[in-house]
């Protein structure tokens, strides 16, 4: 495959299991169509956008009435892995410029198009799962509903992870946990008992012990430190 393709498409309820040379964008219209991949299982409706990589072996099945713009892109335009995001503003106006370009009788030129893709995929926009843990890390959280989140079995997601933070889930939520303590501390005149139990940790000495091996000291002594900076 050579040259991107833009079309509207409309998938059948028989389930068919394939993989291609080339990437896949699905932009859905309206209905859902559901896809397996090695990692992933979703059901992909007009809340998100999928895209598939090349060589990525997937099952789908579509359920009732559907259509999606979908493109096909060469594998060499864009490098990428399996990946989901949420149907937010931008790609609902690239969802638009598609759509024109599938049912036009003279499709343009993608080139441009494609360039806002390839940067909307490579932004370092947050999964939904690292939205969440942003805003509820004082929360209890398990690997499967993060997983869930990003439709990623919880083996592969715990290794994605990894490799897209460069961190444990675990190392990353007790850095958005101290980093909020520290704030607090900074502030506010809440007392340390009062902090740990605002960024989740219900045991004091659990507290102290984690950010004591974050900051290098204790929160005691941070606080202290930052009380006499601010009086300076």
């Amino acid at each position: 495959m050579s040259q991107i393709i833009c079309e509207k498409r409309i998938y059948t309820t028989s389930m068919e299991e394939h993989a291609h040379g080339y990437s896949q964008l699905i932009l859905p219209l309206e209905g859902t169509l559901e896809i397996q991949t090695k990692d992933r299982s979703l059901e992909l409706d007009t809340e998100g956008v999928f895209l598939l990589a090349p060589g990525s072996n997937h099952v789908f099945q579509s359920r009732g009435t559907n259509a999606f713009v979908v493109l096909d892109i060469p594998g060499h335009l864009v490098q990428a892995h399996d990946q989901y995001q949420k149907m937010d503003g931008r790609w609902q106006g690239i969802r638009s410029l598609l759509y024109h370009e599938a049912t036009t009788a003279k499709p343009g030129d993608l080139s441009g198009v494609l360039t806002y893709i390839h940067q909307f995929l490579s932004s370092g926009i947050d999964a939904p799962s690292i939205e969440y843990l942003k805003a509820n890390y004082h929360m209890p959280w398990t690997v499967k509903d993060l997983a869930a989140m990003d439709h990623m079995s919880p083996y592969y997601y715990g290794q994605w992870f990894s490799k897209h933070m460069g961190m444990t889930i675990g190392q990353y939520v007790t850095r958005l946990r101290l980093e909020r303590a520290k704030y607090l501390m900074e502030t506010t005149n809440l007392t340390i008992t009062q902090i740990g139990l605002e960024v989740g940790y219900a045991h004091h000495s659990s507290f102290t012990r984690a950010f004591s091996q974050w900051a290098g000291q204790s929160p005691k002594k941070m606080q202290k430190h930052l009380f006499s900076a601010k009086k300076a």
